[in-house]
């Protein structure tokens, strides 16, 4: 089959959607089939200015991907990811225009994060007309893709479409990380750690307020950012409204340095807004849960996410206002610094794990005929 995949980021680009479509595009190859990925040429680091150069961009995003998957020439499928928000709806056109099977890989969900983060006054019949249209996307695909059971839950009651679960796997190759940074840093050095993108669905004020009740205590933690990100900038001014001292800024690192990054700090954050449930999964998870460092996640509590990792080894689980409880869990491990149990690498699900779900999705498209 000639597949083609479209998103707003393929390789080289850093963002982390630009690896995971690449690693599926290496298995189809792999697989003797033809893949043309499509990107829009877009940088995954330069951020728009506002939200009127946003939307340019994105609207921009959307021509070069329809523009460059028509120039692709006939396919039999067209595999469409979340970015630029919309490209359900893209995808689809392209594909009626080729006479192609539309499967849909629902790494975020649109227009529902947009609607949930973006600020916008969106009139209640404008809302209804872009959910109709997204409805017709979803129940065009031949197949859809999600990645967990909240995601697959929402879509089933806001379409009537079900959907496949395939959990985005490991974006780092874990067999490469050198022994001797496993080992516990010491206390001295105390680092909580937000690492990646900071963006419009990630919690940051809980982790402030939690900072500031560990400087008023005394407790000697430093609270670190490491990346970029939308937010970034309100972090930052919220940082110096509370007068933070035991704060840090660090630029997005390589690659190939990050895990042993990750290993250099003590706890690990992720977070999300409790309205972003069943609308996106956080990519840094994967590889968090692997590392030998306890994990802090701040989001919805009765999640899929929180379900899991409130059965996962030294992980905490927090609602987005809980500051207070946040900063005695990450006190308690400074005070108990370091954990007993030897730090070991966790496994974690990669590739290989994912790609016979995804041997097993193609050859149902392959198939004359799609049951849906």
């Amino acid at each position: 089959m000639h597949v083609v995949i479209l998103n707003q980021y393929v390789p080289p680009d850093l963002s982390p959607t630009a690896k995971l479509v690449g690693d599926l595009a290496d298995g189809l190859r792999g697989d003797g089939h033809r893949v043309t990925l499509i990107g829009s040429g877009l940088d995954y680091e330069v951020r728009a200015r506002n939200k009127a150069a946003r939307v340019g961009r994105e609207l921009n995003a959307h021509w070069q991907l329809f523009r460059r998957g028509v120039a692709a020439g006939p396919c039999d499928v067209v595999l469409s990811a979340s970015s630029p928000p919309g490209l359900l709806l893209t995808a689809s056109l392209l594909a009626a225009v080729r006479q192609a099977k539309s499967v849909h890989w629902a790494l975020d969900l649109y227009p529902e994060l947009a609607l949930a983060l973006g600020g916008w006054s969106v009139p209640q019949l404008l809302q209804a007309l872009l959910f109709a249209v997204t409805r017709l996307g979803y129940r065009a695909n031949a197949r859809t893709v999600c990645l967990d059971a909240d995601m697959r839950s929402w879509i089933r009651q806001k379409y009537g479409v079900e959907a496949e679960v395939i959990r985005p796997w490991l974006l780092q190759e874990l067999a490469s990380v050198d022994t001797a940074p496993l080992a516990y840093p010491p206390r001295g050095s105390f680092t909580w750690l937000y690492s990646g993108n900071l963006g419009q669905a990630h919690e940051w004020e809980t982790l402030l307020t939690a900072q500031r009740l560990l400087e008023d205590r005394h407790c000697p933690v430093t609270l670190a950012f490491q990346g970029g990100g939308a937010s970034r900038a309100l972090a930052q001014a919220r940082a110096a409204q509370l007068k933070l001292t035991r704060v840090v800024w660090r630029p997005y690192v390589p690659e190939a340095e990050l895990t042993n990054t990750l290993l250099a700090a003590h706890v690990h954050v992720v977070t999300q807004k409790r309205c972003t449930r069943g609308l996106l999964w956080p990519s840094k998870l994967g590889l968090l849960v692997c590392l030998p460092r306890p994990l802090i996640f701040i989001g919805p509590e009765q999640g899929a996410i929180a379900t899991e990792l409130r059965a996962a080894e030294n992980a905490g689980v927090f609602a987005p206002e809980a500051a207070e409880a946040v900063a005695e869990w990450v006190q308690h491990w400074y005070e108990r610094w370091p954990p007993s149990p030897p730090p070991v690498l966790r496994s974690g699900w990669t590739f290989a794990d994912a790609w016979p779900l995804w041997q097993q999705l193609f050859a149902r498209i392959a198939a004359p005929t799609v049951k849906r």
